[in-house]
């Protein structure tokens, strides 16, 4: 069996495996496309959970103040989140992933221990039988190496993409998720009460609330730190 075979057979069954997720980053990557949507250069992937936290706390202060369409887009990010987490975990399960799930499926190691499995109808063996074992149990064992070795590296190449494209799609929701998400709470009273500390001279968007926690906020801590990760994207 030549390489391409084998990449063609690998590349055939990871397709199936990651295909769910292909499907959520496809109608995601359609729904972004037919409605025009930006991917902006700044991270806003990284502040995610920042803009997490700041909807959790609005909607806490005035369950009224968020629109179905804020709301849907705070769940795709929140999924989609999960989704990337999940596949992320994928490159530590590189080995579970081959053997036994893709051994388990391919046609030529299921044959090749289905052989193996023959030879303990015959117990004792004679010498002829023996080497013949010896030699199926060396070429699976060949095999099983080559195998591993082109699927490692489609797999984890495969994982790394389908992170690229998670990222790409969140970063963008987020850039909207941001935009969508003071402009909503900009007319409820109830939170413009909660922000009447902060400098109503500018306007009240992600970098002057944010500027305004780090005001307040403990210095040096992880959440002052993120904080401050966080205002560089909105500058």
């Amino acid at each position: 069996m030549n390489v391409d075979m084998i990449k063609n057979d690998i590349g055939a069954y990871l397709d199936k495996y990651f295909g769910a997720t292909y499907d959520i980053i496809d109608e995601n990557l359609e729904f972004m496309e037919e409605y025009e949507f930006i991917e902006p250069k700044e991270d806003y992937f990284s502040s995610i959970a920042f803009l997490n936290a700041t909807m959790n706390r609005f909607t806490n202060l005035d369950h009224a103040f968020s629109s179905e369409t804020l709301r849907k887009l705070f769940r795709d990010i929140k999924n989609l989140q999960t989704l990337h987490q999940e596949s992320f975990r994928y490159l530590e399960k590189t080995n579970e992933s081959f053997d036994p799930r893709f051994l388990n499926k391919s046609p030529l190691f299921i044959e090749m221990r289905d052989e193996i499995a023959e030879f303990d109808e015959y117990l004792p063996l004679d010498k002829e039988d023996k080497e013949t074992l010896a030699l199926i149990k060396e070429q699976y064992s060949y095999m099983r190496k080559i195998y591993y070795e082109n699927f490692k590296n489609e797999f984890v190449k495969q994982v790394n993409g389908i992170l690229d494209l998670l990222k790409s799609v969140l970063n963008s929701k987020a850039y909207y998720f941001d935009r969508l998400l003071w402009l909503e709470a900009s007319k409820s009273a109830t939170i413009g009460r909660s922000l009447k500390a902060m400098d109503k001279t500018s306007e009240i968007n992600s970098k002057t609330y944010i500027a305004h926690r780090l005001k307040v906020d403990l210095p040096y801590t992880d959440e002052y730190k993120y904080l401050q990760k966080c205002l560089r994207i909105h500058k």
